[in-house]
């Protein structure tokens, strides 16, 4: 298993020495909201070349960037061929952002990237070959982090994310934005609901496996640069857009309709949102005990709680305590009993 972080980015980005009979059609799309300074890792981190693949062609999205990353997009469309940039305007989201590039990407198999990924090839050779060996019609891998702080300076080694430890089927802890989908995905129609702001991707994963393969293999697809979820500014975020809330509308969409799979996406659901999640029991336990009026069960829920505080207090992650245990289940509870939708409005037009 190998991740390409940033100090590796010279490394020779063709993947030789294997061979795939009668290669596809390959389109790298890559979106992005005010991606720098990592947008540019992303694109260097982009094969030029990949062993299977016949054609590989590249399309670039910037939804409403302020930051110059239109720019720097447009610049690597000068200097690598088979690049075409798409710039939208108006009020979009990534849902939006991603459908652009099913929607204008040529026939053939497509891999979707954030901006903000330093993209490993061996994964997407890896992802190919399972297509091609009729294993899967959509993939997605492992991942690995870095955090910087707000200048783009890093502040942590390289981590796991998410670590793949053997091929899951279906349904492992549902894709990000990374996944690499089959031209039969993308000529199916299927297509990110754009009224999700958040959470779309694993709602797309989720639709996918009702009619397709989907698998998750123990490759890293990359490495994430970002900054600190729990860092102020991101907070404010994620208190302004009742990020959880999303959270409770995917359970509403996909569980509470009670369709074949129910136990298994609970679990896969539960197992990436484990710290929020346990936070909701948590709440349930200490109502329900209170409810009860039984000072033995209410002092037993009591000691659970501040038990679960001190654990956050001793492992100095204070700052996560608030979103996930106390503010981030009711956002869940008003996305599973209330329909949340944003409205995109945006226009789309090529740059190269």
């Amino acid at each position: 298993m190998h991740t390409i972080s940033p100090c590796d980015l010279d490394s020779v980005a063709v993947i030789r020495n294997r061979t795939c009979p009668d290669g596809l059609r390959l389109t790298i799309g890559v979106i992005a909201r005010d991606g720098l300074p990592f947008l540019r890792d992303c694109l260097r981190s982009l094969p030029t070349q990949l062993d299977g693949v016949a054609t590989l062609e590249i399309i670039l999205v910037d939804s409403v960037s302020s930051d110059g990353t239109t720019d720097v997009m447009v610049e690597f469309a000068r200097q690598r061929a088979a690049v075409r940039v798409f710039r939208m305007d108006g009020k979009s989201n990534a849902a939006a952002t991603r459908n652009v590039v099913l929607d204008h990407a040529a026939p053939g198999a497509v891999l979707l990237v954030d901006g903000d990924i330093v993209l490993t090839p061996e994964f997407l050779w890896a992802g190919v070959e399972a297509m091609r060996a009729g294993r899967a019609d959509a993939v997605s891998g492992g991942l690995t982090e870095i955090h910087h702080d707000a200048g783009g300076n890093p502040v942590t080694e390289e981590f796991w994310r998410l670590r793949v430890r053997q091929e899951v089927a279906e349904y492992g802890r549902w894709a990000c934005g990374t996944i690499l989908l089959s031209e039969a995905v993308v000529r199916s129609g299927l297509r990110y609901d754009e009224s999700m702001r958040l959470n779309e991707d694993r709602d797309f994963t989720i639709r996918i496996s009702y009619q397709f393969r989907v698998i998750t293999i123990p490759i890293s697809m990359g490495c994430h640069l970002t900054r600190s979820y729990y860092s102020s500014d991101r907070l404010k975020q994620f208190y302004k857009d009742a990020n959880y809330r999303w959270l409770g509308v995917l359970i509403r969409k996909h569980i509470w309709s009670l369709r074949s799979g129910l136990l298994s996406r609970f679990v896969a659901l539960f197992g990436a949102e484990k710290g929020v999640c346990f936070g909701v029991v948590l709440q349930i336990v200490l109502v329900a005990s209170l409810l009860s009026g039984h000072v033995g069960i209410i002092l037993l829920s009591l000691f659970i709680v501040l038990a679960d505080f001190a654990r956050y207090v001793w492992q100095r992650r204070l700052k996560q305590y608030l979103p996930l245990r106390v503010v981030g289940p009711w956002m869940v509870l008003g996305g599973l009993v209330r329909r949340h939708e944003v409205r995109p409005d945006y226009t789309v037009r090529q740059l190269v």
